[in-house]
């Protein structure tokens, strides 16, 4: 209380005292704002300043002032991405070795070596007295005399010769130092080779299309195609307009080229057509296009860059390089080039007698030798017109792909030789997994050579040999993708393949019932059955014209009919159609063949008999077929597991589980190392172990087995197939059964 009574006491003279204290606080912010505006302005006067300096700065980056001498080209105002190159040849000159004081950047024409070792030359202004650029393909001479005339050296002499410059030039390096020169566009060693420093007392670039050329002389870069995103950065940057998905196709189909890209740019920025526009105006034009969008500043185009590069090359790899021009730009195995020849006679002596690529006669053996065929590669490798990988595949930009496809015009020769081939090396027979590995590298590349026969097929119409080959090539690729389990790829390869049987055979021959059978067996697969008989019974008619000819063919259709009236559920008529398939089976000439079919009956005989609840008999043909599977085929042939899988169901469907998970396993492992992991018979294998683990009340089991078939139908049949849509269900009863933990047991394998 007394504390209180003291404060109203003194509480004038307290108020006295805040009262001083705010005036004082008060004049601290005045003189505090008074110094705030003080320094507001000497930042105003301090940034003026800067920014004169910053201006001389700038005029001296771009004018000779460190650099006292420069002659560079406009820089790129658009350059995009390098980053790493760029501070690898800082690095590298930094380094002081003599090896790394000349860097050579080699490439593909049009892969921007110039516009990068130009960037590299602005960034790097202040580090030089000299920046001088040489272009050493047309003006080696003269570039290096006008830097002589900026030292009054030879300036009273007229017409001086090389030698003279030479001797001059060599004096200039020993009296002078930190000078960077450039040496563009170098593709002759020797003629370069006088002009070229013997001091180390600056610093050289060489950009060439020749990777070998100055490899002894130099730290060697090797520049590539841009980055996919640097690319799309680049067009964003250039025309302005956001990457969308008509950017990624466009920028996949220039094949991340900046030179083509830039042409691209150009021609969008002037037109002002966006990526859609410009992409339908390149499938519609091709290379035409790209000359319209030539950039003022650059003398060369895209379809004219590499056209001096082709005029240095040996026959050899001219017709090297347009076969390869025919085939997929990437994943070229150089080794179905050696197959071809020596598998298929009429490839041999169709290149020998042809005259238009004036073949060597000694080419055969040149790609046959692994010197000489290393010898051809290198001239393609050297110029980048090739590009080998990590694991021995090549690959060739498909720009430069079209250059030479344009370059041949209608001469079909290296079409041609590229359908003799893919003929040679697509396999003819799948005996093992490795058959399959090999028709998966030769794929795309018989898909890329078939596809421009036909386009071409007005060309070499007339030629039965030649419709020959592309029906020959469109059937062998409708049966790889048929093992393969692509059903889709197969029914469109053995349509084309029907077509042009019909066009080179006529409509009833031998050759165009084969087609038709490929096409009738695509669409079993695919579910079409109606569509699949209607083929059937029209290659058997044909087949029927000459019936002691075609006794094979005859029996392996009703083979065919049978398992289709079998899935009908007509089982009379598929035991009749199955019976007679056997019939003729044995009364053939004992071979591995016949023996193989006889098995593949019994097989379907066993089908049929177990879907007619004869379990018993449906073991005894299974049995029968596995005998001789494994009598005539190695140790882990498909038909082999087909057997196993067949005998399993039998095992299941009386009861006799261990026996049946024995056989299905014994199929699963089979089918792994014939198929690989995501292939439809392999789905059907984990499909029959998951009935059994459910009929054995092991629904865990079974649950991960039909996700697994699940997963691989999906992926390979479509989620519309019957098949797919049955294990849908099978995953569906699965996880029901087990209830949650079943639900998040599916997620977890899916």
């Amino acid at each position: 209380m007394q504390a209180i009574k003291d404060f109203f006491l003194n509480y004038e003279d307290t108020q006295g005292m805040l009262k001083s204290i705010l005036l004082a606080l008060g004049a601290i912010l005045g003189l505090l704002g008074a110094m705030a505006g003080l320094i507001w302005v000497v930042v105003q006067i301090y940034g003026k300043v800067k920014e004169f300096h910053g201006m001389n700065e700038n005029k001296k980056l771009h004018s000779p002032s460190k650099a006292r001498i420069a002659n560079l080209p406009h820089r790129n105002p658009h350059f995009t991405g390098r980053e790493e190159t760029l501070v690898a040849m800082e690095i590298a000159f930094k380094e002081n070795s003599a090896l790394a004081l000349t860097q050579t950047i080699s490439g593909l024409g049009g892969v921007g070596k110039s516009q990068t070792v130009l960037e590299y030359a602005y960034r790097h202004l202040d580090d030089y007295d000299v920046i001088w650029w040489v272009n050493a393909e047309s003006a080696l001479a003269n570039n290096c005399l006008e830097l002589l005339h900026r030292y009054d050296i030879l300036k009273d002499k007229e017409d001086p010769t090389a030698q003279e410059i030479q001797a001059e030039l060599r004096s200039w390096y020993d009296n002078h130092s930190s000078w960077l020169l450039v040496f563009d566009n170098a593709e002759d060693y020797n003629k370069l080779k006088p002009y070229f420093p013997a001091t180390t007392k600056g610093h050289v670039l060489i950009t060439t299309r020749d990777i070998n050329l100055f490899r002894s002389i130099s730290k060697q870069v090797d520049l590539d195609v841009f980055p996919i995103d640097t690319a799309l950065s680049f067009l964003q940057e250039r025309t302005g307009y956001k990457p969308d998905d008509h950017a990624n196709v466009l920028v996949e189909q220039l094949g991340c080229l900046p030179l083509a890209l830039e042409q691209a740019a150009a021609y969008m920025e002037i037109t002002k057509k966006d990526y859609s526009e410009y992409l339908a105006l390149l499938h519609r034009y091709g290379l035409e296009l790209l000359k319209k969008g030539s950039p003022v500043d650059y003398k060369k185009v895209v379809t004219t860059t590499w056209t001096a590069t082709q005029g240095n090359l040996s026959p050899a790899a001219k017709l090297l390089l347009g076969m390869c021009a025919f085939l997929a730009p990437d994943k070229i195995p150089m080794q179905i080039f050696v197959d071809a020849i020596e598998a298929e006679e009429n490839l041999t002596d169709f290149l020998q007698n042809s005259t238009e690529l004036h073949v060597p006669e000694n080419l055969l053996r040149m790609m046959l030798n692994e010197l000489d065929r290393d010898s051809i590669i290198s001239e393609l490798t050297q110029y980048s017109l090739l590009k080998r990988d990590e694991k021995g595949f090549y690959s060739m930009h498909r720009l430069v792909q079209q250059v030479v496809r344009h370059n041949i015009g209608e001469n079909t020769t290296c079409l041609v030789a590229d359908l003799y081939l893919i003929v040679a090396v697509l396999p003819e027979r799948y005996k093992d997994g490795d058959a399959l590995v090999r028709f998966n590298s030769i794929a795309k590349h018989a898909v890329a050579v078939l596809g421009y026969a036909s386009n071409v097929v007005n060309v070499i119409t007339g030629d039965n040999e030649k419709l020959m080959l592309i029906t020959k090539g469109f059937k062998r690729l409708s049966d790889g993708y048929w093992w393969c389990g692509k059903y889709d790829e197969s029914r469109d390869n053995a349509e084309k393949a029907a077509t042009f049987g019909e066009k080179a055979y006529g409509p009833n021959h031998q050759e165009t019932a084969d087609a038709y059978t490929n096409l009738a067996l695509a669409y079993r697969k695919l579910d079409k059955l109606e569509i699949s008989l209607e083929l059937h019974n029209k290659a058997l008619a044909i087949y029927m014209i000459t019936p002691d000819q075609w006794q094979p063919a005859i029996a392996s259709t009703y083979n065919y009919l049978g398992t289709l009236y079998r899935i009908l559920h007509d089982y009379e008529r598929a035991e009749t159609m199955n019976k007679m398939a056997l019939s003729i089976f044995e009364n053939l000439d004992p071979s591995k063949s016949s023996k193989s079919s006889i098995a593949s009956t019994y097989c379907n005989l066993g089908d049929l008999y177990g879907e007619m609840q004869n379990q018993a008999e449906a073991l005894v043909m299974y049995e029968e077929a596995r005998v001789i599977y494994e009598e005539i085929f190695e140790e882990g042939h498909a038909y082999t597991a087909r057997s196993y899988n067949s005998i399993g169901d039998a095992y299941h469907n009386i009861g006799n589980y261990e026996n049946a998970l024995k056989m299905y396993e014994k199929a699963l492992d089979i089918d792994h190392k014939f198929y690989g992991l995501n292939h439809p018979t392999t789905a059907m294998t984990y499909s029959s172990l998951g009935k059994l683990y459910t009929d054995m009340k092991k629904p865990k089991q079974a649950l991960e087995m039909h996700q697994k078939a699940l997963t691989i139908r999906l992926q390979t049949l479509g989620a519309n197939h019957p098949y797919t849509q049955a294990s849908q269900t099978r995953v569906q009863n699965a996880v029901a059964s087990i209830g949650r933990k079943g639900k998040k047991k599916a997620i977890e394998i899916g």
